[in-house]
């Protein structure tokens, strides 16, 4: 039989902050989509980053240009923004002539988090999830296609010139533990290495999974599907599962 109250140390951080917190249903809104307290903050966002993310066409795209600077840690300009979701937008920033396509996702919800950094000429394809739960950031004129689905849990930190193709999953998060046998696995708090660190000048191929802890060097480029557990040099050509160098660009590296 299963227990209609289960113990604290049995649900994950986020469970415990929606099930057992004495917080009212209006504060738990506010922390977990807002990231602010104040009515003023709340009604802003409804306003803007609820009403004004659903209009179509041109006048969606205008009133967005014009009011998400107020909402954003920063917002640069030409930013053209589709029909996307926001979470935690005072710690978001946008440089200059960063587009991001409809359906899209930038959630900074975190605890003493930096938030999300996207530098200049940034573009982000259609319905790609964007977690910043830690630090997410991505160089100047890199670019991620359509349903990439990237979690930086601590770190995800993408260089510039960088681009990696739709499908793909940037896992920056800890494995679970497992030691314990008393609680859920769910409820056992990861173990966070040193996130994803993606160097200048990649290309991920389409359907790409990348592991925490893991770093691709420089100029290298990942093959379509492959699984990438363990870093690439700079001016690797790598491809498979798990993803293996097959290939050297440069042979003086």
């Amino acid at each position: 039989m299963v227990e209609d109250h289960p113990r604290v140390e049995e649900l994950s951080e986020f469970q415990a902050e929606l099930l057992i917190s004495n917080k009212t249903p209006l504060k738990l809104y506010q922390d977990l989509l807002v990231g602010k307290n104040s009515i003023f903050e709340l009604l802003k966002y409804e306003l803007i980053c609820v009403y004004c993310s659903q209009i179509p066409g041109a006048l969606g795209i205008l009133l967005r240009k014009k009011l998400y600077r107020h909402v954003f840690k920063k917002m640069g300009k030409n930013v053209i923004l589709g029909k996307i979701v926001v979470r935690h937008p005072s710690k978001i920033e946008l440089g200059n002539n960063v587009v991001i396509d409809d359906y899209s996702t930038l959630d900074a919800n975190g605890k003493n988090n930096k938030g999300i950094h996207l530098e200049d000429n940034v573009m982000i394809g259609r319905n790609t999830f964007i977690h910043g739960q830690g630090y997410f950031e991505m160089g100047f004129n890199s670019k991620v296609n359509m349903n990439c689905i990237i979690q930086a849990e601590k770190l995800v930190k993408i260089g510039r010139n960088v681009s990696i193709g739709a499908f793909s999953y940037l896992i920056g998060q800890g494995k679970y533990n497992y030691d314990r046998f008393d609680i859920p696995l769910l409820a056992q708090k990861g173990r966070s290495k040193d996130g994803i660190v993606i160097e200048d000048d990649v290309i991920i191929g389409t359907g790409v999974k990348i592991l925490e802890g893991v770093k691709i060097g420089t100029g290298s480029i990942i093959g379509a599907n492959a699984v990438v557990t363990k870093d690439i040099p700079p001016y690797s050509i790598a491809a498979g599962i798990p993803a293996t160098v097959i290939k050297k660009r440069r042979l003086d590296r």
